[in-house]
């Protein structure tokens, strides 16, 4: 797991955080082009936001936008609890090819907690 800050600088770890009832925090999983057109979106409407995807490259660039980019190779619960996705209020899951690791990783958020999971859906049989 590694953190991506706006000066593309490796770190680790996200802080935790008490929910306000004037700030949701949002967290968006996979960064293809849905993920990151809704990251931009987001980040550009002054959103608190959490990014994750596999793709080293992909993550540097939405550091650029967001304080809050992580590289994870697996999508593992304890892997998402130290990024602090269980401090979201909706988690967007963006992974639309690999079926199989999208719902795993819903079912990950839903056993955390997380209020609101949304995802995407490439196919009739998803959705």
């Amino acid at each position: 797991m590694k953190k991506i800050n706006k000066k593309t600088e490796l770190s680790a770890g996200f802080g935790s955080r008490k929910k306000s009832a004037k700030r949701e925090l949002f967290c968006i999983i996979g960064l293809g082009r849905f993920g990151m057109a809704l990251a931009e979106s987001l980040s550009a409407e002054g959103k608190e936001l959490i990014v994750i995807d596999s793709n080293r490259y992909k993550v540097n660039y939405a550091a650029q936008f967001c304080e809050n980019a992580f590289v994870l190779d697996s999508l593992s619960r304890e892997n998402l609890e130290k990024v602090g996705v269980g401090e979201c209020d909706t988690v967007i899951v963006g992974i639309g090819r690999k079926l199989d690791i999208s719902v795993l990783t819903v079912l990950n958020l839903k056993n955390m907690g997380v209020e609101r999971v949304i995802a995407k859906s490439t196919s009739a049989e998803q959705g």
